[in-house]
């Protein structure tokens, strides 16, 4: 099922440049994250940040060798075909609550 995503992404021209074993792994990560929470709840939503601060060497997803720009391609390469959906995420700045995308 990934390889066939990631062939389907790559067809349609959502893959770019980044090198195949980065966008895979990404995708896995993706895609067993959606199936997790399926199997929790099939209506829940699951939020990920845009930020690429959020991707540093440092994070907590940087530590996981989960890198910005792969993940970004994944997550718009999937909700382009139809796969997810995406509702944009806000942070109201005078109370400093928020919810991510």
């Amino acid at each position: 099922m990934i390889t066939y995503l990631f062939d389907e992404m790559k067809s349609s021209g959502l893959i770019g440049k980044s090198p195949k074993d980065k966008v895979l792994k990404h995708l896995t990560v993706v895609i067993l994250d959606l199936y997790v929470a399926y199997l929790g709840d099939p209506l829940t939503y699951l939020g990920y940040s845009r930020d690429r601060n959020k991707y540093s060497k440092e994070s907590r997803l940087g530590r996981l060798f989960l890198r910005y720009r792969p993940m970004m391609r994944v997550v718009d390469g999937l909700k382009c075909l139809g796969y997810i959906e995406n509702h944009k995420g806000f942070q109201d700045q005078a109370s400093g609550r928020g919810y991510q995308s």
